[in-house]
């Protein structure tokens, strides 16, 4: 069992939303699976462009972000968010 510093049952945990930039589908499916699992909304986008977008649209309290982007990079995305 993986043990979080958020206890599974807290109010808190439910209301976290993660945005995730992540361009390889089996990183993202296997992250968002567990982040979900911990009670934690996810988003999951496979573009620096669309996270950007995403993040326009919608407030998250948490960004998981590629570097290796193709396309615009996760550096240059950082330097923008």
């Amino acid at each position: 069992m993986v043990q979080t510093g958020i206890p599974r049952d807290s109010v808190y945990a439910m209301t976290l939303r993660v945005l995730m930039i992540e361009d390889d589908p089996d990183i993202a499916d296997i992250v968002t699976a567990r982040l979900r699992l911990e009670g934690f909304g996810v988003t999951a986008v496979p573009s620096a462009e669309e996270g950007l977008e995403a993040l326009r649209a919608e407030q998250y309290d948490l960004v998981l972000l590629d570097l290796g982007l193709p396309g615009m990079s996760g550096h240059d995305a950082c330097r923008v968010i």
